[in-house]
């Protein structure tokens, strides 16, 4: 790279990081400051809350979430005391999804995290948790892993419908009126209130695919898919989420690394989960790909990642099949 470039390409990174509007171009010019050298500048434009603006043509907002009081292992030691958010706000309208198509209507915009849930936030929740708000069953068991951060695992439907409650506790306070999901959880799952809460796996697939025809958030060819995504072909354990290039809506790990827990309860007791992971093969990782499991499998191949209503409406999201 030539000297003149080098200089000035982590200020010019950082500008698309904090300033532009597009969700892929905040996520790619992101994912260059991590993967170029340049984190530390990601790191404190991170720490600058961007709250979402409905008035504004931006397609992706932070929140910082504070955790007071936790104690972090001596690898943790330079990480900030809250929890840094990116989401993607995804617009009402029609959108074709699934195999075969169908069209779902989207009534109401909502946003979803750009990234999968680390397992630092589930310590995070272990730590500070009273778990009189956790009902789940979350196993002590942490998924082995080479990286510093991998994909939050062993969670089973109940321990990540408490993980956003506790969330939503940090940023909101105590109010149960911002509350999406119970303690226990039960069937009276509030799509309308505007605390953290999984996604529907509608919404999921919505995210992931951009309203695309494509196979993978990546495109059609298969060969693309180990550029983007944690699969069996290349990995064993559950990776650092956004390690892998963001796709063009700018999501992180649509594919692989873990399968993320939704709403949707097509079994009575179970769960769907989306997005394949890394025991997943290449055919398993399709956009169009559902997994059910019972709501208290804590497995090594499945996480979660956070979406949530957005205020300007607070009436139920509904999607029309």
């Amino acid at each position: 790279m030539p000297a003149t470039v080098k200089e000035t390409l982590p200020a010019y990174l950082k500008n698309l990081y904090e300033n532009d509007p597009s969700a892929a171009v905040h996520s790619l010019s992101g994912w260059l400051l991590q993967h170029w050298g340049f984190h530390k500048l990601r790191m404190t434009a991170d720490a600058v809350d961007v709250p979402y603006d409905p008035r504004s043509d931006r397609q992706w907002f932070r929140l910082n979430i504070p955790v007071p009081g936790s104690t972090m292992s001596s690898g943790e030691k330079n990480r900030s005391p809250f929890i840094s958010l990116t989401f993607i706000v995804i617009p009402p309208g029609s959108y074709t999804i699934g195999s075969p198509p169908r069209t779902v209507t989207i009534t109401a915009p909502f946003a979803i995290c750009d990234r999968e849930i680390p397992e630092s936030i589930r310590r995070f929740w272990q730590q500070q948790s009273t778990r009189a708000d956790a009902a789940g069953t979350a196993s002590s068991q942490t998924a082995a892993s080479t990286t510093d951060d991998p994909a939050a695992s062993h969670l089973n439907w109940n321990d990540a419908t408490q993980i956003c409650r506790w969330l939503t506790r940090q940023y909101r306070g105590n109010d149960e009126s911002w509350q999406c999901f119970t303690t226990p959880p039960d069937s009276n799952i509030r799509l309308d209130r505007l605390g953290f809460r999984l996604p529907t796996g509608d919404e999921w697939e919505v995210a992931a695919s951009g309203n695309g025809a494509a196979k993978f958030a990546c495109g059609n060819d298969p060969l693309l898919l180990p550029f983007f995504s944690w699969t069996s072909a290349n990995a064993s354990t559950p990776q650092t989420p956004a390690s892998k290039p963001p796709t063009l809506n700018g999501l992180f790990d649509c594919h692989g690394n873990v399968s993320e827990w939704t709403v949707d309860a097509p079994l009575p007791g179970s769960r769907l989960h989306r997005g394949s992971s890394w025991l997943s093969t290449t055919e398993q990782s399709l956009l169009t790909t559902t997994f059910t499991s019972p709501e208290t499998t804590a497995a090594e191949h499945i996480g979660l990642r956070i979406a949530c209503t957005l205020p300007e409406t607070r009436r139920r999201n509904t999607v029309e099949k």
